[in-house]
């Protein structure tokens, strides 16, 4: 059969594990993907027993600081709404800010020795979240996804299981704040 027409292919929103199926008989057929049901995409960090600090209420802050990048990284940042993307990523600022007040809090009412390091590293992710907060406003969304992966994996599960497990042992009769 000669091809004496050009064939092209739109994917626009496709599920990238659908096949293409193919409709119509005649030269200008159409090709198209079968209705699926929405992907669920695993969650990149899932916190288990090995990130607990020991203290209830600051392993309930980490695993809702998990949820909360684990939220931002299944969002689709090429789709996904300007406005819906700053309020996820502001309300993650927010809480990493309620966090870090609680645990700092608890680390001087039990007299941490090496608080002044810890509150260096949180100032250091406090700035990271803000130029993650800058660049999208300045339109670089799409940078965003990689850039939530590595401040993920590089800095809050390193910190929690190198950082903040230190402390533990001068919190092991700290009540739930």
């Amino acid at each position: 059969m000669p091809l004496d027409r050009a064939c092209v292919f739109v994917f626009d929103g496709i599920n990238p594990g659908a096949a293409i199926h193919r409709t119509g008989t005649a030269p200008d057929q159409t090709f198209t993907t079968p209705e699926e049901p929405p992907m669920t995409t695993p969650d990149f960090v899932t916190w288990d027993t090995n990130m607990s600090v020991g203290v209830d209420v600051l392993d309930d802050d980490h695993r809702r600081l998990i949820d909360m990048f684990n939220g931002l990284l299944r969002t689709n940042v090429a789709t996904r709404g300007k406005d819906d993307l700053k309020a996820l990523l502001t309300g993650l600022r927010d809480y990493t800010d309620v966090h870090f007040s609680r645990e700092e809090g608890m680390m001087r009412e039990h007299g941490y020795p090496d608080l002044d390091s810890h509150l260096a590293a949180h100032r250091y992710f406090i700035d990271e979240i803000a130029k993650l907060h800058d660049e999208f406003e300045s339109g670089h969304a799409m940078m965003l996804r990689i850039d939530l992966i590595l401040l993920l994996k590089e800095w809050l599960i390193e910190h929690i299981q190198t950082t903040d497990v230190r402390y533990r042992p001068y919190m092991a009769d700290a009540p739930a704040h």
